[in-house]
């Protein structure tokens, strides 16, 4: 089987999700220890929180996204189809870009 693609995710997204996660959890503690007040420390503490959950959704649809690309590649490659990708973002879309031919 010709294997004429590019993985587009793998090993290292395990890898940049658990740095991300570091870095937010790293700014969490710095800012727990400079804010001097309860009650703003716990409506910051809400807001971090609120903001690490939107990050780690829009990362998990990232995800998604690539894990999908990476079956729907498999699949044309079992079918005998060969394909030049491109990933190209538009604003918040992620748009996957197909360049079908047939193998020889």
């Amino acid at each position: 089987m010709d294997k004429d693609y590019q993985i587009i995710y793998g090993i290292h997204a395990l890898d940049f999700v658990q740095t991300i996660l570091r870095n937010l959890r790293i700014l969490f503690d710095e800012y727990v220890k400079k804010s001097k007040s309860t009650f703003s420390s716990l409506t910051g503490v809400l807001i971090f929180w609120i903001i690490i959950l939107l990050i780690l959704v829009c990362i998990n649809t990232m995800l998604i996204v690539l894990i999908l690309g990476e079956i729907m590649i498999r699949v044309m490659i079992i079918n005998g189809t060969k394909m030049n990708l491109a990933l190209k973002v538009k604003s918040h879309n992620w748009t996957f870009i197909w360049k079908n031919r047939s193998l020889s």
